[in-house]
């Protein structure tokens, strides 16, 4: 990791009976006083470490950028043997809420990226008085409509390698050509940069080493969600959002073009913008761009 991205400062937070770990980019309080940009990671159970070069806003526009590990994954508390039932969306609203307050953050900005885009969502909906602006990447309005772009996603595949992807979610069958169209989903559909960052390897390797929180939230399959999330939708509670939104996807985003619709339907101060050539990790695969519009967004 560059100089560049060195957090300023790290900790840990205590959370219940865990520890949430956090790391600052820059300073909480600046000369421009530019509310604190706290990012939220995908997976479940991804990890901040895919998000690291958002660090970078903080020099480019003096924006301080907090980032997390959710509890289960990374520098956080683990969750293996946590009670059955202790993980659901409450439990990541309630570390969240726990962060701000420990921070102080009276007023900050959210960016949430996939399923930290649907948690930012659920803490919009609940209008917290200190939240500014709201910038989703790559995230559904519903798990439905995700599923639905993701088995379009399938239709370019070759025969064989969208067979695989049935026969594991039918029978648990694990075939050469199931980790082929997994691997090319990935880089179809995921992130398209040639060779993967560095950042992007790290997170799946983090998503392997345990597969607690994702196989509850999501479950294992590459064709439906079965796990907590498996009903999700913010359609419908979208105009309780108060603050100004930003909704960005890919072209080629399996939560973006019909997953992202509604965002654009209800009836709310969201401005919507598809990213030509990008797929689901518009902060990798349209760095520059993205983080253009991300800072005219935070800073207009």
């Amino acid at each position: 990791m560059s100089s560049l991205l060195q957090p300023v400062t790290t900790g840990r937070i205590p959370f219940r009976t865990y520890e949430t770990w956090y790391a600052i980019y820059g300073h909480l309080i600046t000369p421009s006083k530019q509310p604190p940009l706290v990012v939220l990671h995908g997976g479940p159970g991804a990890g901040h470490d895919y998000l690291q070069s958002l660090g970078e806003l903080n020099a480019i526009a003096e924006i301080p950028v907090v980032m997390y590990d959710q509890v289960g994954c990374g520098r956080s508390t683990h969750l293996r043997h946590a009670p059955l039932g202790t993980i659901t969306i409450k439990l990541f609203l309630d570390e969240l809420n726990n962060l701000l307050d420990a921070l102080g953050l009276k007023e900050y900005d959210l960016l949430g990226q996939s399923w930290g885009g649907m948690l930012a969502c659920e803490h919009a909906v609940r209008q917290p008085p200190g939240l500014r602006r709201l910038i989703l990447e790559g995230t559904p309005a519903s798990m439905r409509l995700a599923e639905q772009v993701r088995l379009s996603c399938y239709n370019d595949f070759p025969t064989p390698l969208r067979d695989a992807l049935f026969l594991f979610d039918k029978d648990g069958v694990h075939t050469p050509e199931y980790q082929e169209a997994r691997l090319r989903f990935r880089k179809t559909n995921g992130c398209r940069v040639d060779p993967l960052p560095a950042e992007m390897l790290a997170t799946w390797d983090n998503m392997r080493s345990d597969s607690t929180v994702p196989t509850i939230m999501m479950g294992t399959s590459y064709i439906r969600t079965a796990g907590v999330l498996r009903d999700w939708s913010i359609i419908g509670r979208l105009p309780l959002i108060k603050c100004k939104v930003l909704v960005a996807h890919g072209q080629y985003d399996w939560c973006g073009v019909e997953a992202a619709e509604p965002f654009k339907r209800e009836t709310w101060d969201a401005k919507v913008m598809t990213f030509e050539g990008a797929a689901h990790f518009l902060h990798l695969d349209q760095k520059y761009a993205f983080f253009q519009s991300v800072v005219e967004f935070l800073t207009e």
